[in-house]
């Protein structure tokens, strides 16, 4: 008999006689209890009858079975690896024995320690002494590293596997108590260990580059080469490379906010209908889509969602699409409206959103004014960028006048100053245009962003509110529900079976009701975890880009100032 058809579920076929495949076996009745937990007695000259399948007149030698009689209950005769194989389901499966999967180290080799088995006990156990057939450690094996090997006769059981490894991790743990726990389970095609944390929290690399215009006229747009480096084992590869449109990067922000209510997910860049292939305008973009992604696959939901991996990974981005979207669309149909119907409802009932949390009114006139200061700050940046734009150019004419002049100057030495002030006047046009570019990379990207995740806020708000309707929705129709079923059984009308359906109906509305609730209460407390991440990030960003603003314009500057300083000292005119 093999340990598998044993069960796994049955704890006193391990610890009291199977009495009733004994009473098929032999014609006495069942002795009480504590007889039965007794040692059977010792088998004299009949021949043993085994449960394998053979007959009393063959004779095995077996030292772990036990012979059976007649006058007691016949006992089924075990293997001790057998026993030992269901003992230890049976104590994975007793919850308040040990936390699931883990088994301490210092019973890891003896499988059969009462420690863990207190209710066996190896003496009158009626299958007999269980055998450890686990052969002793030799001193080398005892002084090396501590890896505990599993049974070969068990070595595809992931229970097994998996207390093992909780074995060797506390026992890294016990030696280094400041040492964080490494994952066992190895990389996938790798064969390496990778640290909790790693596996927990994987990091990305997304680099957004090499846009290229595609198509002519109407049918044109910009492709971007997205290349993603991760250490994520949810992707096939730790590097590869994909190429996106610019309506792809919507697709998945609109998914991801889909997927995830209350998520303040970032935002791409809006549309512009003119200029979309400016060189300035394109390199714009591609540093939004790049930031877009990273913040995106910085979150610990975000970037463990299904769309968003079929974004960086899929080489046939549309047809997968399209795949998906039938699928949800059979999904939808399957289910038959159900619950869609009772959410889709919240906006048939005239019902209303009443705010009555403090914390959401006080963060949504929060996030109006700072909306406002946002885009006014942003104006205000465009018009600088704008004038530095116009600055050039007219320094740009400034030198051309001066060139000119230079050349119809009659001295020498006088020509070779007005050409070197015009020269100088054309790199401070560039350094103009520059700066200006660098302006609008830096601070304004970072004011563009965080306009746009104020829109993300809001919708996380909006979200919410249909969560709330949806949950008066579920309300109101339990309600009735519950009117209609007490009003049936009032009357004593409504034949038995109608009243039983409308009982599990209305159980039914119940659960709808219980599961809006609580969804209402989760998308709240997601916003407000949200905001506060929001809050800090928009610290940590502003701070990076204000700095980063301050030290272009002081470059600029001090470049400004070397090109006049040479210019004067090549003149000479300190020595004049």
């Amino acid at each position: 008999m093999d340990a598998d058809d044993l069960g796994a579920s049955q704890w006193d076929d391990v610890a009291t006689p199977r009495t009733e495949r004994a009473r098929s076996l032999s014609p006495a009745a069942s002795p009480p209890l504590n007889e039965l937990m007794s040692p059977p007695p010792p088998a004299e000259e009949e021949p043993v009858e085994e449960l394998h399948g053979v007959t009393n007149g063959d004779q095995h030698e077996h030292p772990e079975e036990v012979p059976v009689e007649e006058s007691t209950a016949t006992y089924a005769t075990v293997s001790a690896s057998a026993s030992r194989a269901r003992a230890l389901r049976m104590a994975r499966s007793r919850k308040s024995s040990l936390p699931a999967g883990a088994i301490p180290p210092e019973s890891t080799h003896g499988l059969t320690s009462p420690t863990l088995f207190e209710d066996i006990d190896p003496t009158s156990n009626p299958l007999g002494p269980i055998k450890d057939d686990t052969p002793e450690a030799t001193e080398e094996e005892e002084e090396g590293d501590g890896v505990d090997e599993i049974p070969e006769e068990y070595a595809n059981e992931r229970g097994l596997q998996s207390a093992a490894e909780s074995a060797r991790a506390a026992a890294q743990a016990a030696a280094d108590p400041g040492a964080s726990w490494m994952a066992q389970q190895p990389a996938s095609g790798s064969g390496k260990y990778i640290p909790v944390e790693q596996a927990a929290n994987p990091t990305f690399s997304i680099a957004v580059g090499d846009p290229t215009k595609i198509g002519e006229l109407t049918g044109a747009h910009t492709v971007y080469t997205v290349r993603t480096r991760t250490t994520s084992k949810a992707f096939r590869y730790s590097d590869f490379t994909v190429t996106r449109r610019y309506k792809d990067f919507r697709w998945v922000y609109h998914q991801l906010t889909n997927n995830n209510p209350g998520i303040i997910v970032p935002a791409p860049p809006e549309k512009q209908a003119f200029a979309r292939f400016d060189e300035s305008f394109v390199e714009g973009r591609r540093a939004a889509l790049e930031k877009m992604l990273t913040k995106i696959t910085q979150h610990p939901v975000l970037q463990r969602d299904a769309d968003l991996k079929l974004f960086l990974e899929s080489d046939t981005l549309n047809s997968d699409i399209k795949i998906r979207e039938r699928l949800q669309a059979a999904q939808n149909e399957a289910k038959g409206g159900g619950l869609m119907e009772t959410i889709g409802g919240a906006f048939t009932i005239g019902g209303k959103f009443v705010e009555t949390d403090e914390w959401f009114v006080d963060k949504r006139a929060y996030i109006e004014a700072l909306d406002l200061q946002l885009r006014a700050l942003a104006r205000a940046l465009d018009t600088v960028i704008v004038e530095r734009k116009e600055l050039a150019d007219m320094t740009s004419d400034f030198a051309t006048a001066l060139s000119t002049l230079g050349e119809v100057e009659l001295s020498r030495p006088l020509a070779s100053a007005i050409a070197g002030l015009s020269e100088i006047e054309q790199r401070i046009r560039d350094l103009h245009e520059r700066q200006g570019l660098q302006d609008m990379l830096t601070l304004g990207d970072t004011i563009d962003e965080y306009v746009r995740l104020i829109e993300s806020i809001k919708t996380t708000f909006q979200q919410r509110q249909k969560s709330y309707l949806s949950w008066q929705v579920a309300e109101h129709e339990y309600s009735k529900k519950q009117q209609y079923l007490a009003r049936a059984m009032r009357n004593g009308k409504t034949a038995p079976e109608r009243v039983g359906l409308m009982q599990e109906e209305v159980s039914e509305y119940e659960r709808r009701l219980y599961t809006h609730r609580v969804g209402y209460d989760d998308i709240c407390k997601t916003i407000k975890a949200e905001f506060d991440r929001f809050q800090k990030e928009k610290v940590d960003d502003f701070r990076a880009s204000v700095e980063t603003y301050l030290e272009s314009a002081v470059e600029s500057q001090k470049e400004a100032i070397e090109m006049w300083e040479t210019y004067y000292e090549r003149q000479g005119f300190a020595q004049a």
